[in-house]
């Protein structure tokens, strides 16, 4: 009876705390997204245009920074990465590339862009990458005429992308984020578990029939060589050969399976891995955090 009453006490506790977390909430800390912004790409090629990439990412930047919900990669940093990575102008924006790129300098969002001349008009493309999901979260497409019209087009852009931007990448709660990682580091880890499984299961697989051979098969043939050399006392080399010849397949399936399994051991539980998950309860009262309940499992 007892423990009965404890539990009715322990679950109306909780039920009050979290209806005291929620009648004052308790300020979390928030983190702004990495922006990585990346060369413009020139696809006409035309060198006089180029100072167009330079003008498109510049005023990108300077909206950006207005906003106070970003930060930035220095340029710098990107222009040493892309050499590393040996990689052109065109491939730079293809987004597998770009993502690599800001894995790579920590950046959590990427910006890709390019632009066209044709009839003395442009037209200006701009992608930004949410570097977790993969997805494309904001785009933004405009086209305008060379000459007077050339300013209010490059200034547009940047608006409307970054405008897009702050509702498709909001600053994140530090638990958010720290979320977001986890389940990116989880991903890889069982991409990992899937390769190291079927590499392991492939070279079981490969190994057992050569096993399975030596024994049932292999053996027979020795079992005659040996009974021929026994009775006659000749063909020493012959019976010596199958004998290294079945020592030879029994030590190599023997190693090939094991190899196998040790992978397989080693890739099944990177499948099932959950990294550890907090569950914590804040009690707020009068704006400020009096208790702090915290488990991991």
């Amino acid at each position: 009876m007892l423990k009965i009453i404890n539990i009715i006490i322990f679950i109306f506790i909780s039920f009050s705390f979290v209806k005291a977390e929620e009648n004052y909430p308790v300020n979390e800390e928030k983190i702004k997204r990495t922006v990585l912004i990346l060369p413009f790409l020139n696809k006409n090629g035309m060198k006089k245009y180029d100072y167009l990439g330079d003008s498109l990412m510049k005023a990108l930047k300077a909206d950006l920074i207005k906003t106070n919900k970003f930060t930035l990669v220095n340029s710098i940093d990107i222009e040493n990465k892309i050499k590393n990575f040996n990689l052109s102008n065109n491939s730079v924006i293809e987004n597998r590339n770009a993502i690599n790129l800001a894995k790579n300098v920590d950046a959590n969002v990427v910006i890709v862009g390019s632009y066209i001349i044709f009839n003395d008009k442009i037209l200006v493309q701009i992608e930004a990458i949410d570097v977790f999901t993969k997805k494309i979260v904001a785009i933004t497409n405009l086209e305008g005429s060379l000459g007077i019209d050339l300013l209010r087009v490059i200034d547009d852009s940047s608006n409307d992308i970054t405008a897009k931007m702050l509702k498709g990448f909001p600053m994140l709660k530090k638990t958010d984020f720290n979320q977001l990682i986890s389940n990116k580091k989880t991903e890889n880890i069982r991409i990992s578990g899937i390769i190291l499984t079927c590499i392991g299961g492939t070279l079981f697989l490969i190994g057992t029939p050569v096993l399975l051979y030596d024994l049932l098969g292999y053996t027979n043939v020795l079992m005659t060589y040996k009974k021929n050399y026994e009775e006659n006392m000749d063909n020493f080399e012959v019976y010596n050969n199958s004998y290294i010849t079945f020592l030879s397949l029994f030590i190599s399936s023997i190693t090939t399976m094991s190899l196998g399994v040790i992978l397989m051991s080693i890739g099944i539980p990177l499948l099932v891995i959950k990294l550890n998950k907090k569950i914590s309860l804040n009690i707020g009262i009068e704006n400020n955090t009096k208790f702090y309940i915290s488990y991991k499992f």
